[in-house]
């Protein structure tokens, strides 16, 4: 974390430029919106706004570890961006907070580093690492910018968490924000309300995990009606030439700010029908998060996490589902990246140890991930 003393120096050095004023209005470019945006402010025939107001329980529904506002707060409203092209929707808060206007944005971007969804392109005067108090139990990596203008100074704050693959940003602009320690603003919008709602990986480690007890059930159908209960969903869908039914414990709206929901999952129990028409599981399968909800392509089951991408096969004969192919990345203490490769069903691609030369396997997995039918689950309901 930070220390008080950093935070004194960002503000020192903010207070140096506004004496200098070593940049030029005319030499900045200052750009808020996002190209969606512009097109609806030029008013044009095709102009479509792409916000629209949202609840905070909506927000929540889609955004993992949803900030809050700050104590002492006011004018908040939410905002939401709906799902584009392979952009999954974005969440957006705005408030004052002592004499200041800030907006908050959160998105899914599924990568393994900060990623600017702010909104805002400044020419940065200041640009400092830094760890967020309360966020990741204070490992949380950010990014803290600060510009000076004649007549606008501007301050943004960017973070990452890598468990879910949600990109936070935190911005302001004011005539003077000489003295705003905006990290601290951000430390303060950490809501640990939140982690009880998120799906986990290791909330769902296979040698923890309980299977449902489907003692009596001779049909898939019977599954569904007598040993699934509120929250639980399932879906009969084909992984290759095997028809299998995936249960999950809990799914999720992987299409909030829609008028219909999708409900998706990142984990689930695989059952079929073995050669004598009995009910056997094949196994369980987890991703990392929301950002990862099940999906299937050519026949193949993809689950994945932040680190890499696994393919799985049903094979009715051994009764089990089994990794065609998995490639990810492991990172050593200096940073350092080692790629892998291996399979259950044929030889590894890599050295003797898995490895291989580059990430090009697992980015080529990813793409077929990204272009693969993310699964629908039927959500029990109970009247």
């Amino acid at each position: 974390m930070k220390t008080k003393l950093l935070r004194s120096v960002i503000i020192v050095c903010m207070s140096a430029i506004m004496l200098c004023g070593c940049t030029k209005k005319n030499e900045t470019v200052i750009d808020t919106q996002t190209s969606e945006e512009k097109d609806a402010d030029d008013g044009g025939m095709n102009a479509i706004n792409p916000w629209h107001e949202c609840s905070q329980k909506e927000a929540k529904d889609i955004a993992p570890r949803l900030f809050k506002a700050p104590d002492g707060a006011t004018n908040i409203s939410w905002s939401m961006m709906d799902a584009k092209d392979d952009a999954q929707p974005m969440v957006q808060m705005s408030f004052d907070l002592s004499g200041t206007s800030f907006n908050a944005r959160e998105q899914l971007v599924g990568k393994e580093d900060i990623t600017d969804i702010s909104g805002m392109y400044y020419d940065w005067q200041l640009t400092d690492k830094v760890k967020l108090a309360n966020w990741g139990e204070g490992n949380m990596t950010g990014e803290v910018h600060a510009f000076n203008g004649d007549d606008e100074d501007a301050q943004l704050i960017l973070w990452f968490d890598i468990e879910t693959g949600a990109a936070y940003s935190l911005s302001a602009t004011g005539p003077d924000l000489d003295g705003l320690d905006i990290q601290a603003v951000a430390e303060q919008m950490y809501d640990p309300s939140n982690e009880e709602d998120i799906p986990d990986s290791e909330d769902y480690d296979e040698n923890e995990h309980v299977y449902l007890d489907i003692s009596g059930c001779d049909t898939f159908t019977q599954i569904i009606d007598k040993k699934l209960t509120e929250g639980m969903g399932y879906v009969n869908t084909d992984i290759g030439d095997t028809n299998v039914l995936m249960v999950t414990s809990y799914v999720y709206d992987n299409n909030a700010g829609e008028n219909d929901p999708f409900w998706a999952a990142i984990d689930a129990e695989i059952y079929y029908y073995d050669e004598d028409g009995s009910i056997r599981c094949m196994g369980y399968v987890t991703s990392g998060g929301t950002a990862y909800p099940l999906a299937i392509a050519n026949g193949k089951l993809y689950v994945g996490n932040n680190h890499g991408m696994a393919k799985y096969i049903a094979d009715p004969d051994l009764g089990l589902v089994l990794i065609d192919d998995e490639a990810w990345v492991e990172y050593d203490s200096d940073g350092k990246e080692t790629y892998y490769h291996r399979s259950d069903t044929k030889g590894s691609l890599g050295d003797e140890n898995g490895v291989v030369k580059d990430d090009s396997i697992m980015n080529s997995y990813f793409d077929e991930y990204f272009g693969a039918d993310v699964l629908y689950f039927d959500k029990i309901v109970k009247n």
